[in-house]
């Protein structure tokens, strides 16, 4: 070949090179890989070409051509750090670690200043679960570089890895500063924060992440499960809606998008999003959405079935046994249901923290003639109800010491007159050992309630005390003649995502109108404003007393239940509490309080009957069917419950 020839091929060959270069920067990855098969067509030798063409095919994820051009390239170019760097990178995302790591290692000796080959052998080394390793070789990068926003990035990765939180949060927000566009940075910001519990920040670092990468599903879908649990259900709906639209074969969007649905009580669609996560999932996480979507709608049948079916693809997964629990218990399967119950200290949302104590746990061992400790869970409602069991403790010939909230130490005390009753908390109740067992009061029915017929008679064990329930009694005689009823509209903690649980206000319009009554207010919170609402629309008076804590004076209100003709409540503390003082109380209920096993009147306290809400029903004819109840009830004469 004369030189003319060479000369001229020579300048084709830098001409494709250089037209492929234009079209690889551009985006035009077809053109750019067919300019550069040519030069390699040419000049099968060419290192230029062989590394663009890799990288180029690495960029498209096609691993397998790029690591053959890289190994090409190291056999052309051995001494070269940065080929055998890419080389390690291609073998690390082909899962051939060993290989990887000789390669990468290669290049640092090669040329020890080279940043890029330190972070991917530190890669390779956190691939291989060599955290301590990965960590001293990412320290080296950011020695290297310390301006590298991918070292400080990675080495906070690998610092994170081994739970050296504080530490990885730092590199996370010096790379963040090297580069406000490396939006991964504010990414795992944002997921350290929500670890840790601090939202406020979690979210800002999220916002950061998605104004660079605003179609990051994994960003909006951390953003939408934080914006729920901050009770912005819109702003979680709106974000995970986001999310499936981006990444539609995405589960995870499709499952918490659901859930933020099902919180604004948009039950439909929440079960379309759930079996969208189902079609696109094999875990156990979207059958138990669906399980606890149907126990919402009271279907616990349905519930208990889903809930198996996600048992059989994790039968050791927390959740769905707690949430199981609650379905076969209201479904009324008492005895499976309690025995599933003991999975609620390890879910995810476990309604306590277990407890423990120098003593055994009881399992049911007899207690003749032992000492056991049994501790409160939970919140008051359900401490109420599970303190109903204590009778069938004592029978069993055991010596009893309870631990109760303070608010409710003295009215335990006067209903079981030979159980030590304790204050919640402190050293108070090592002190009182020792004990032969303990058992948290959530596992009472457990051991005592299995069968229905274990819950005859009337639970009613509160007793007011004598001052106060004459107190209670001169104020109520002082009143307007007629049947005196206290009511409680709502919870106290009403959150958008809670609030679907409780009859708006304004549905209660027709309970004030019954004749004859005169109201009492039971709402333990500030609730001034609500009164006078009620007050001023319907022209009733609802009675309460300056001075008066309904909500932390428990033994006043239990004085002023005993004086009390009857209750309407929502499901609160309030309904616990006047069940276990037997005063005849209607409650509202949404269809799926697990607790009273499906029946219409609640097992606990036969005192309390359920007004309850029908799938898909509003809540108006819930409070039209009290209204009416009460109306009949006031004009036959306030007769007794059966």
């Amino acid at each position: 070949m004369s030189g003319a020839v060479r000369t001229q091929r020579a300048g084709a060959v830098r001409q494709q090179l250089h037209d492929g270069l234009a079209h690889h920067r551009a985006g035009r990855h077809e053109a750019a890989a067919s300019c550069y098969s040519q030069v390699l067509a040419a000049e099968p030798s060419n290192a230029d070409a062989h590394h663009l063409l890799g990288l180029l095919l690495l960029a498209d994820g096609h691993l397998t051509e790029a690591a053959s051009h890289f190994e090409r390239l190291v056999a052309l170019r051995p001494k070269v750090a940065e080929y055998r760097s890419n080389y390690g990178h291609v073998l690390r995302g082909l899962g051939d670690l060993e290989s990887a790591l000789r390669e990468l290692t290669t290049a640092t000796r090669l040329e020890p200043g080279y940043t890029d080959a330190w972070i991917n052998l530190g890669l390779v080394r956190l691939d291989r679960g060599d955290i301590a390793e990965a960590v001293d070789v990412l320290e080296t990068a950011v020695i290297k570089d310390p301006r590298s926003p991918l070292a400080q990035l990675n080495l906070g990765n690998a610092l994170r890895a081994a739970g050296r939180l504080d530490e990885a949060a730092a590199r996370y927000r010096t790379a963040a500063g090297i580069a406000p566009e490396l939006s991964i940075a504010h990414k795992n910001l944002g997921v350290l924060a929500q670890l840790a519990g601090r939202n406020d920040e979690a979210v800002l670092a999220y916002q950061r992440a998605l104004a660079t990468a605003p179609n990051d599903a994994d960003v909006l879908t951390n953003l939408g499960v934080l914006c729920l649990k901050l009770d912005r259900v819109e702003d979680a709906i709106a974000l995970q809606g986001r999310a499936v639209t981006v990444a539609p074969r995405q589960a995870d969007g499709w499952l918490n998008g659901g859930t933020a649905l099902q919180a604004a009580g948009r039950l439909d669609e929440a079960l379309q999003y759930f079996m969208q996560a189902a079609a696109l999932s094999d875990g156990p996480e979207p059958l138990t959405a669906m399980g606890s979507l149907a126990a919402e709608r009271g279907d616990f049948a349905l519930a208990v079935e889903l809930h198996d079916q996600a048992m059989a693809r994790s039968p050791d997964r927390a959740d769905t046994r707690w949430n199981r629990s609650l379905a076969l218990i209201g479904h009324g399967d008492i005895p499976a249901g309690w025995d599933e119950y003991e999975w609620r200290w390890r879910a995810t949302s476990r309604p306590a923290e277990y407890r423990t104590y120098p003593w055994p746990a009881y399992q049911g061992e007899d207690l003749n003639g032992k000492r056991i400790l049994i501790w409160r869970e939970q919140g008051l409602g359900d401490e109420l109800m599970f303190l109903t069991c204590l009778d069938d403790v004592l029978q069993s010939g055991a010596q009893v010491t309870v631990a109760v909230s303070p608010r409710l130490v003295s009215m335990v005390e006067r209903a079981f007159p030979t159980v030590r009753v304790l204050p919640d908390g402190g050293v108070l109740i090592t002190a009182a050992g020792p004990f032969d067992f303990h058992l948290p009061m959530g596992s009472l029915p457990r051991f005592w309630r299995r069968t229905h017929a274990a819950f005859a008679g009337s639970g009613a064990y509160l007793r007011a005390r004598p001052d106060l329930a004459d107190r209670w009694a001169e104020r109520l005689a002082a009143l307007p003649a007629g049947p005196k009823i206290g009511v409680c509209w709502r919870s106290g903690l009403l959150t958008a995502e809670r609030q679907r649980h409780y009859a708006p206000l304004a549905a209660w319009a027709p309970v004030w109108r019954v004749p004859g009554v005169t109201w009492i207010n039971l709402q333990y919170d500030d609730c001034d404003v609500e009164l006078a609402e009620i007050e001023r629309i319907h022209g009733v008076r609802v009675h309460r007393w300056a001075g008066e804590d309904l909500k932390q004076d428990l033994e006043s209100v239990v004085g002023l239940l005993a004086s009390l003709d009857a209750v309407i409540t929502a499901p609160t503390a309030v309904s616990s509490l006047a069940g276990a003082s037997g005063v005849r109380t209607w409650q509202t209920d949404g269809g799926n309080d697990w607790t009273v096993f499906g029946r219409d009147r609640s097992p606990w306290w036969p005192s309390i009957g359920l007004a309850r809400k029908g799938p898909g029903q509003d809540w108006q004819p819930v409070l039209n069917g009290v209204a009416r109840q009460v109306e009949r009830w006031v004009r036959t004469g306030l007769e007794r419950l059966p």
